[in-house]
């Protein structure tokens, strides 16, 4: 069973090659991770960051939190 961290990793992963602001959502995982201990938990502080952000820098967001429900929804189908 994959913990949150492997998660949200595996969702970066899948999402980088669409990102257009690759450093800066890198570094945001990197500093979320510290305060997360559920997807969930990623999956908002990253809507609250999106907020803030420019139009790219929103839409890279929205992508990768699309990329960690994708990963959650494969993780309860395959168990």
């Amino acid at each position: 069973m994959m913990n949150t961290e492997e998660i949200v990793q595996q969702a970066f992963e899948r999402s980088a090659p669409h990102l257009s602001n690759l450093d800066i959502v890198q570094s945001l995982v990197e500093e979320i991770m510290k305060q997360i201990s559920s997807p969930n938990e990623a999956i908002e502080l990253l809507e609250n960051r999106a907020c803030d952000a420019d139009a790219t820098l929103r839409t890279d967001i929205r992508i990768l939190v699309s990329a960690i429900r994708h990963t959650l929804r494969l993780r309860k189908s395959f168990g």
